[in-house]
């Protein structure tokens, strides 16, 4: 009989490592949300993240003590462990640059000064499948933390000796690995993922991942203006928590609309001050239903000569609607990222990634592979299940 959990915290990457590391992989985030409590009038509020955690029986696995590889041997090491379980056979060597000799502690292979057989196996060891979409997004998530950059595909040729292929063991049935594909591939589809990034083969959750462009670098330097466009409220929300983490001062969010700043000669007039002071500007341009305002919005936008323009938009509106409305706000000072509001409120949150923009924010937090497998892989554990 399982066990359900609740976890909260302020940082929701932080929240789903620990899911991982203290949980194990059997852990299952069920629902996760964002709340704000305090404040004033809808300001100041502080926010956290609340996550419901379902953790089967015998969930919880022991703490293992890892040794860091070096940077070019961890990726040999997986790739050798994909083959042996898709041959059913064990390793037929290790790989290059990780010798018996140089490997630290019982890792079930020969130590320098003892024979292999004084390493004692698991009388059942569990299964193991580094490459589930589970694996390869936990994998992102370690590579994010710890600052490493994702390596590079390197194709391993064919064994052409008799004696190699001996020792791999029986070629893999050739069905097996494309029905895998085929079901990552479809829950990926139904959570909204475009089929353009769906294409690699073998497909796994962070080959997906790793495809996604690269968030922007946020304009923090003195002088540098951020336009934020997009619905009145979402745009003031979303400015007010960028201030908030930013340590800006009040002044430093300036809003276009009625009154001094509704035109843009008077915008413009504006970003000639702006170097002058020591820290960046937050510049909300909010835009109505109306196709005026979106025409007054693109005109707003390219008069405060930004550094970088974020658009709002809502993760649950059709893709095709949020594109015709980011060329239209866009018109004359093209937008260079999304703030993405209700991504955890859809089902088909990839949906937003068919927009051809990077994501600056994804429900409020900065993304990041770690966001995304959040995002994605409860659709996918549950399609998989």
């Amino acid at each position: 009989m399982g066990e359900r959990l609740l976890l909260e915290g302020a940082d929701l990457a932080g929240l789903i490592v620990r899911v991982r590391e203290e949980l194990g992989p059997g852990a299952r985030i069920v629902r996760a949300e964002k709340v704000r409590s305090g404040g004033f009038g809808g300001f100041f509020a502080r926010e956290r993240y609340e996550l419901t955690i379902d953790v089967p029986e015998l969930a919880r696995a022991p703490r293992r003590r890892f040794t860091r590889p070096t940077a070019a041997s961890l990726d040999d090491l997986l790739e050798a462990a994909d083959q042996a379980e898709r041959t059913g056979a064990p390793f037929a060597a290790a790989p290059a640059g990780l010798a018996a000799s140089t490997v630290p502690g019982p890792v079930g292979t020969a130590v320098a000064g003892r024979p292999a057989t004084e390493v004692a196996a698991p009388a059942d060891p569990a299964p193991v499948s580094t490459a589930s979409a589970r694996f390869a997004a936990v994998l992102d998530q370690v590579r994010a933390l710890a600052e490493v950059p994702p390596p590079a595909e390197v194709e391993v040729p064919a064994p052409t000796s008799a004696g190699t292929l001996a020792a791999a063991g029986t070629a893999p049935a050739p069905g097996l690995a494309p029905q895998s594909d085929d079901a990552l591939r479809a829950a990926l589809t139904a959570a909204g993922v475009p089929a353009a990034l769906l294409t690699r083969t073998p497909l796994t959750l962070g080959g997906v991942l790793a495809q996604l462009p690269p968030s922007p670098v946020p304009p923090r330097q003195s002088g540098q203006v951020l336009v934020l466009v997009g619905p009145p409220l979402d745009v003031e929300e979303t400015a007010d928590l960028i201030a908030h983490r930013w340590a800006l001062p009040p002044q430093a969010v300036v809003k276009c609309g009625p009154g001094a700043m509704s035109s843009a000669t008077a915008t413009s007039r504006w970003r000639a001050t702006a170097p002058r002071e020591d820290h960046p500007w937050i510049v909300t341009v909010p835009v109505r239903d109306e196709r005026l305002d979106r025409e007054q919005a693109a005109a707003l936008v390219a008069a405060a000569r930004p550094d970088q323009v974020w658009a709002v938009v809502d993760g649950r509106t059709k893709p095709e609607d949020t594109g015709h409305w980011l060329a239209q706000v866009g018109r004359q000072r093209a937008v260079d990222a999304l703030a993405v509001r209700g991504l955890f409120d859809t089902r088909a949150p990839g949906t937003v990634l068919g927009l051809d923009l990077p994501i600056a924010l994804a429900d409020g937090v900065p993304s990041s592979p770690v966001v995304w497998a959040a995002l994605l892989g409860q659709d996918v554990d549950a399609a998989r299940a």
